[in-house]
């Protein structure tokens, strides 16, 4: 395996493409395949291809070298040979010594306008949703998404597209799932908590049942549920207890 500087010279304009890989020969053999099936990236690439031929082409190494030095020396030949000039070169994208390059806001532009209201097929999100069941992220890549999620504020409009979308989600369980929930909820029933008294000890109000304690304290059953087994007061309004459970 051979990683370096390449380049694809057109014979016929002596335009030059240069470009690194960490394999070179592997590099040139995907080249190849897209260019011969019409579907390189490439754009002034491609057509020089389909007008020329294969013929007209030479893929040749042009140093050697270790990774680390990858785009150091891509920058270097690139501004050498004057790539990113159509007149001289087929190179597009920006390169950078140290690898941080980012596209032009012309590109940029160019980019949104492409994928405007571009959607993927139903089959291509079925095999992605296929490949990504069961696959667990690795605790490095955990702690980088929360690093770059630090700091990072949504703006009111990003807040009300999520807030809509989730109003709008149908959340569907699947059949195991759904019994668990039953199962759960016959065993909840069983202990006769649903009609267990309820005492707020901050005021002295007796509720019959747990649900006549929600909808007039107006919480949810986690809240109520985290009140009484903390044992602690729930914004300083009210503190919850089991009838049965005061001595």
């Amino acid at each position: 395996m051979q990683s370096g500087i390449y380049i694809i010279k057109c014979l016929k304009n002596n335009k030059i493409l240069v470009g690194q890989s960490l394999n070179i020969l592997r590099r040139f053999s995907q080249h190849k395949f897209h260019l011969k099936n019409n579907k390189h990236d490439n754009k002034h690439l491609q057509a020089a291809y389909n007008k020329y031929g294969y013929q007209n082409f030479i893929f040749s190494v042009l140093i050697l070298c270790s990774e680390e030095y990858l785009f150091s020396e891509e920058n270097y030949w690139c501004n050498l040979l004057n790539t990113h000039n159509p007149n001289f070169g087929y190179n597009i994208k920006p390169t950078d010594p140290n690898g941080n390059y980012r596209h032009s806001e012309e590109t940029k532009n160019k980019i949104s306008q492409k994928l405007k209201g571009y959607k993927h097929s139903e089959n291509f999100k079925k095999n992605c949703s296929l490949r990504m069941k069961g696959h667990v992220k690795s605790k490095a890549t955990i702690e980088k998404i929360k690093i770059s999620a630090t700091g990072k504020v949504h703006t009111k409009e990003s807040k009300e597209k999520m807030s809509l979308a989730k109003k709008n989600k149908k959340i569907v369980f699947s059949k195991e799932h759904e019994a668990s929930i039953k199962r759960g909820y016959q065993k909840w029933l069983s202990t006769g908590v649903k009609n267990k008294k309820i005492i707020d000890e901050l005021s002295g109000v007796i509720y019959n049942s747990v649900s006549e304690c929600l909808e007039n304290l107006n919480i949810s059953t986690s809240a109520f549920y985290r009140n009484i087994n903390n044992k602690g007061k729930m914004k300083n309004k009210y503190k919850l207890n089991y009838v049965k459970a005061i001595k």
